[in-house]
């Protein structure tokens, strides 16, 4: 059997690398912003909101019983994940810039775990009522 001689001619061209492609400082900043102003205002608005999570015994008399404790429950839930959702965006926020990588995106799962917590602490406050 006889052997083909080596082919004659340029060795092939070693693949490149594919580029990682940078973030746009620009939309991440302004979409970071956005998020940002979004996620304050709900929180803030959220934990007024539970302050009034007292009126859900306004109908209890000393005939029916109401939980007193399921509307501080449900409180404490509200305020709870509200610092929760602001510490884990921030820290995502800053881990993300720290590596250059787009960080818009932390905002909205803190405005997530914002609204989760709300409706939780919503229907603890609602069972609490006769």
């Amino acid at each position: 059997m006889s052997e083909l001689p080596p082919a004659s001619g340029p060795e092939p061209p070693t693949p490149t690398p594919p580029v990682r492609r940078t973030r746009n400082r620009a939309v991440d900043t302004v979409l970071g912003a956005i998020a940002w102003v979004v996620l304050l205002v709900v929180g803030a608005g959220s934990v007024f909101f539970s302050l009034l999570f007292g009126m859900a015994t306004d109908s209890c008399s000393s005939e029916s019983s109401c939980g007193e404790d399921l509307v501080w429950a449900g409180m404490l839930t509200v305020w709870v994940g509200t610092v929760v959702a602001v510490v884990v965006a921030a820290i995502g926020s800053a881990v993300c810039l720290t590596a250059k990588r787009y960080s818009f995106y932390w905002p909205i799962v803190g405005l997530l775990i914002t609204i989760v917590c709300l409706l939780v602490g919503l229907e603890l406050a609602n069972a609490a009522g006769p």
